[in-house]
């Protein structure tokens, strides 16, 4: 999981990387941020609502899945804009992705000054 906002030492404990200019962030260098504790946040809600959705729809037929999207969130944290930027390799799972974003809204509102473009990589 990535953000897009500059990041200092390395990754936390979480695995969580920072990188400022909307660059490649997953798997790549960078630093802790100190806006780590939403960025778990917004992944574990995310995916909460994705696998939500995918088991409600019959689940995904090898059980596991990986995708990577981009999200934008308002001040209010809900997904304002989305993209799939990384398929699961499943249209269904794909499709269940974006109705998922479609929906979700995360239960706090970024911090203040907290870049809200982010890439997250999302599975069960």
């Amino acid at each position: 999981m990535g953000l897009d906002a500059d990041g200092t030492a390395c990754a936390d404990s979480f695995g969580f990387w920072a990188k400022k200019g909307d660059k490649a962030l997953i798997g790549s260098g960078g630093g802790k941020s100190q806006y780590a504790w939403y960025t778990n946040m917004v992944v574990r809600e995310v995916e909460k609502t994705v696998n939500d959705l995918v088991q409600s729809n019959g689940g995904c037929p090898d059980s596991k899945f990986k995708a990577v999207v981009r999200i934008v969130l308002n001040e209010q944290g809900s997904i304002v804009e989305h993209m799939l930027l990384v398929s699961s390799g499943d249209k269904e799972v794909d499709h269940a992705i974006s109705e998922a974003l479609e929906a979700a809204s995360i239960s706090e509102p970024p911090p203040m000054g907290m870049p809200r473009k982010m890439k997250l990589k999302i599975s069960t």
